[in-house]
């Protein structure tokens, strides 16, 4: 993710963001695929199954936040149920 403008090599800015913020190529890929009308359950899907979120740990106030919206008819986080895909 580097133009070459004669001599001088400069970064594009998604090699930039990259390097910025610690971000795997293999996750930059997905990001560059997305179509910009995906749906929030979409998104967050694509972000948490990202290699930069596999070590994340949700703290206890957070999974009560969590479970809060997940109790909600309109909830997009909740996983799905056995037997469902």
């Amino acid at each position: 993710m580097i133009s070459q403008s004669e001599v001088e090599l400069q970064p594009l800015t998604p090699g930039r963001l990259m390097a910025r913020y610690c971000v795997s190529f293999a996750t930059m890929e997905n990001f560059t695929q997305l179509r910009g009308d995906e749906s929030l359950k979409e998104l967050v899907e694509v972000i948490s199954s990202t290699r930069e979120f596999w070590d994340v740990k949700l703290r206890t106030s957070e999974k009560r936040v969590l479970n809060g919206i997940n109790k909600t008819k309109a909830s997009v986080f909740a996983s799905p149920s056995r037997g469902e895909s």
